[in-house]
This record gives structure tokens, sequence and C-alpha cells, in this order.
């Protein structure tokens, strides 16, 4: 049977006061839910939870009340990250921006692990409701901890919606090698410090993203065909990937301050076998884009080409601006094509 906790009731006790951390007591109600065989925790309506990062298990729904908000502590202490017997062990994330001046865009949201994350196998879980996810303030960009607002690594059957993703510093949603996913309703805005792009399906496959509005930093939405890339951490790798492919991105209102409010970043060619980062089967329609464009050089090879992109359809969408091909050299860009029909452009 599902059940239903409030992470403010007894035993979990959370102030919900913006000043106390309330990780785990909010950690607590998932655990509690998960171990009773799944249902809701809800964050009660108007109240401000501090907290240094929360841990999703599969079957528990997140909720936000009306007005909740889950606010990012600026302070390094209290993460957890899993464990491999399933509990938590204590972990410091690291502040700043990029990890390895050697490596380009290694960023550090890449390494800490997410504000609300899943860990791998994770299924049939929920982030929703009416409230925000606010990242945390700091003046010096130097001591901000970065985290991707939400995130997880191989995990299925999953829905966020209708929450707001706000004040955040790195990609707002990271839902990687992952599969059958709605996103919907969303809303991301107001980046700082960092890239601020929105979100990254990096080889996901039966996955929408609809009704959504943003105004990001940096890409909106795009679609990441990627392997052996060398930022991974604990938490994700693109090792062995899955073809980014069924994908439905549809009634979403995109915008971008920099670079493309959607686009496809095809760097697969680390792949023997480029069936399996191959780009299939992608529907988008009824959208509104500031901008469209793809990014075709990889940092990360010196191989030449791109991998396969197949079945893309554009059908009745109000793009603003094309931008150029975003590749290394005119050599690179020597035979890739990639047809599409624009109906309303």
């Amino acid at each position: 049977m599902s059940i239903e906790v409030s992470v403010c009731s007894s035993p979990f006790d959370a102030k919900g006061d913006g000043k106390t951390n309330d990780r785990a007591a909010i950690q607590a109600a998932v655990d509690s839910v998960y171990k009773n065989g799944g249902g809701t925790v809800t964050l009660d309506a108007g109240k401000t939870f501090l907290s240094s990062g929360i841990i999703i298990r599969s079957g528990v729904t997140l909720r936000f009340g009306e007005g909740a908000v889950l606010q990012q502590t600026p302070f390094a202490d209290s993460f957890v990250k899993p464990s491999p017997s399933g509990g938590y062990v204590p972990y410091t994330p690291q502040p700043g921006h990029n990890f390895d001046e050697n490596i380009k865009w290694s960023h550090y949201w890449y390494r800490n692990y997410p504000f609300i994350f899943a860990p791998e196998g994770t299924h049939d879980f929920k982030i929703t409701g009416s409230g925000t996810v606010r990242m945390a303030e700091v003046d010096d960009p130097s001591r901000l901890i970065k985290l991707c607002p939400v995130g997880f690594y191989r995990c299925k059957d999953f829905e966020i919606s209708d929450i707001t993703i706000t004040n955040y510093h790195s990609y707002a949603m990271m839902p990687f090698t992952s599969e059958n996913g709605l996103i919907k309703n969303v809303k991301i805005n107001n980046w700082s410090h960092g890239n601020g792009d929105g979100i990254c399906l990096m080889n996901c496959r039966n996955i929408r993203i609809t009704g959504c509005e943003m105004f990001t930093g940096d890409d909106s939405v795009y679609i990441f065909s990627s392997c052996r890339d060398p930022r991974k951490s604990e938490w994700w790798n693109s090792d062995s990937p899955q073809p980014s492919e069924n994908i439905e991105i549809d009634h979403n209102d995109l915008k971008s301050n920099h670079c493309k409010a959607f686009g496809m970043i095809l760097w697969g060619l680390n792949c023997e076998d480029l069936e399996k980062v191959e780009v299939r089967n992608v529907y988008v329609h009824d959208n509104h884009f500031e901008t469209l464009g793809n990014w075709l050089w990889n940092p990360y090879t010196d191989k030449a080409g791109y991998p396969p992109v197949t079945n893309v359809r554009f059908e009745n969408n109000v793009i603003d601006g094309i931008e150029e091909n975003s590749a290394h050299s005119a050599e690179h860009q020597q035979g890739y094509v990639l047809e599409y029909e624009e109906e309303s452009q």
C-alpha cells in the first residue's frame, strides 16, 4: 500500500525555517517510505527547507507543497553519497568551477553529486509539485559549491513535473543514460556563477519533454551523444553508452542568454559500435525556440565525423534564429548533413 508522509511530522520533524539543515529529516522520510514499499514524501507548503542534498529511492515521490522551497546550503558539511551497502557515507563536495585545467569544460558539477540525486538503478520515482528547488548563494564564486539541482544515472520510469529550478550554477537537470521519463511543466530560470544550461539528455531513450518554460544562461535543452567522456565521476560515466532514441520535445518555450535554446551535441565517436551512440527517432514539434543549432566539434577525440543521426522530424515550431554549427574546423564539417522538415518557422 502506498503511504504518504510529511517531512514536518513526527518522527522526522523537519523545521522548514530556512535556517536549520533539514537534510537528515527529509532523507529519513524518503528512506521510511522506500522501506515500506513506496509512496509520497511531502515538503510542506510555504516552508523553506535548507538541505545539503537528498537521495531519491525507487517507488518514492518527492512532492513539493504549494510554495515549498528546497534550498541548497552554501556550506560543505553534512553532505552524503550512496554507499555500496545501500546506505550513505559522508563526502565533501568541492567548490569552484573547473577541476582540471587540462580537460576542457571540466566543471565540478560533474564530480559533485547532484542536489536531488537518484542512484544507478533507481526506478519508478517522481519529483513533482508547486514548489521550487533553489540553489545556494554566495558572493564569491570560488567558494560556491556547484551542484546539478536534479541529476541521475542509469535510472528508469521517472517523472519530473511542475517544479521550478532557480538560482542555479550548473546544468539544471542531468538525466544521464536513463530511460522511460517524462519532464513536464518545469520552469528553469535565474542562473548565476556558471554556464547555466537547462536539460542535458545524455544517451537517453524514451523521453518526453513537454510544456516547459526556460530562460537559461547556456543551452536550454540538448540531446547529447557521448562516449568515454573524460569528465566522468563516481556517479556517472559514458563508457557504456546507449542510443539517444525515441525522444519527443513538444510545447516548450525555450530561451537562451548564450548559445542554443535547442540542439544536439554529437560526441559519440569514441564508441566502436556507432549504433550505440546513434541519435534516432526524435520528434520536435509545437515549440518556441529562441535559437537552434548543433555542437559538432568534440574536444575529447581526434576522430573526424559524427555519429549517425536518423529520423529526426521538426514540425510546427517557431524558431527565432539558426546558429551556425559549432565545429572545430571546416574539415570536421565536411560531409555532415542534417536533414529536417520545418513546417512553421
